[in-house]
């Protein structure tokens, strides 16, 4: 028997079980050329009466997407040379190139976005729902004042994205990001490239929210503006994104609001230990909007907050990504606060 005056934990053997095959499955089926979390990214594109027009397909076990793009002006391909070397100066410049290049829109892009890990973990709470429940475990502390609380690791490796897909339109600057070192014609004349980078208007929108794991119908639209990229450079593979917007729902158990995002994935050498160089960091908060005072039932602020902090190490042979985040959520009736709540996030990633 346990302490009464120590954690109590009721972690079953059935839950360890899980959990390590969910490990052999990752390290199993992600594959990428590149040292980014993604089992596949490829990009295509080709000129078509003068436009370039093209497609760009990444398979991920968090989030998926395949895209289609055409520039709207008859012009050459605009390249920018991606970074190689971690330096805080030429990253910030980097990011204000991008700002300065999106004031005038010249690219129109479609994508359909999926999340496979939330798809997987709503699939297990729905149908198998004592699967659901063997991967929870109990903490109860007496020395800190904790009660008894239940966790459930599925739900924490799920719910990073709250939709199971959208899709979306976007009207800006689309940027071809080229390694000078892979940098030459190919058989059509094309610089090789490494990434893209897109900067302007999107409007994003699906039928499907989560409420913890209770997916609910709702009619969603999304406006923001925002600057991202992903560049699949060997040398310093690196994700980054920031938006301000607008969402909007249908489903009076959601409220509208402002919203703000700013992320950052990058990974250095394996020479280099800087935890800023490998810094992973997800930022979101929306400002909530009461539209309507009077509706009946619980409602909550969708993402009041969320904030995940983590870093990439560089084993050379692989990439182990590791973020852990807090998430807080305010629930209403009625107009009225009726209970905050904060959720735990883990959402680990393994690639080579």
């Amino acid at each position: 028997r346990y302490n009464k005056n120590k954690f109590k934990l009721s972690f079953q053997f059935t839950l360890l079980r899980y959990f390590c095959i969910f490990c052999i499955i990752c390290v199993n089926c992600i594959n990428c050329k590149y040292a980014m979390a993604a089992i596949l990214n490829k990009g295509v594109g080709t000129r078509i009466a003068g436009h370039y027009v093209g497609s760009t397909i990444e398979l991920d076990l968090s989030k998926s997407f395949l895209n289609g793009y055409i520039d709207l002006q008859k012009r050459p391909i605009p390249v920018e040379y991606s970074l190689e070397h971690f330096d805080l100066q030429d990253e910030f410049l980097f990011y204000i190139r991008q700002l300065s290049q999106s004031f005038s829109p010249k690219y129109f892009l479609i994508e359909v976005d999926a999340y496979p890990l939330t798809n997987l973990g709503l699939h297990v709470y729905q149908n198998k729902q004592r699967t659901f429940h063997d991967w929870e475990f109990a903490i109860t502390s007496h020395q800190i004042g904790l009660k008894r609380t239940r966790i459930n690791v599925l739900e924490l490796i799920t719910t990073r994205y709250e939709t199971p897909y959208s899709f979306s339109f976007f009207l800006g600057e689309i940027l071809t990001l080229v390694s000078p070192k892979n940098e030459g014609p190919s058989t059509k004349g094309a610089p090789a490239q490494t990434g893209n980078a897109i900067m302007g208007h999107v409007i994003t929108f699906g039928d499907r929210r989560l409420m913890k794991m209770e997916e609910l119908h709702d009619k969603w639209l999304h406006y923001s503006y925002k600057i991202k990229g992903e560049d699949n450079n060997p040398t310093l593979p690196k994700k980054w994104g920031l938006q301000l917007g607008y969402l909007h729902h249908q489903n009076t158990r959601f409220f509208n609001g402002v919203t703000f995002n700013v992320v950052r994935d990058w990974t250095a050498p394996a020479f280099i230990s800087s935890w800023l160089a490998n810094l992973k960091l997800d930022y979101q908060f929306l400002v909530p909007l009461n539209r309507i005072s009077g509706t009946r039932g619980l409602q909550k602020y969708t993402s009041f907050q969320k904030i995940l902090l983590g870093r990439n190490i560089n084993f050379q042979s692989f990439i182990l990504g590791l973020e852990f985040g807090i998430k807080w959520e305010c629930f209403k009736i009625g107009g009225e606060v009726v209970f905050s709540e904060t959720s735990v996030i883990l959402a680990p990633n393994i690639s080579w």
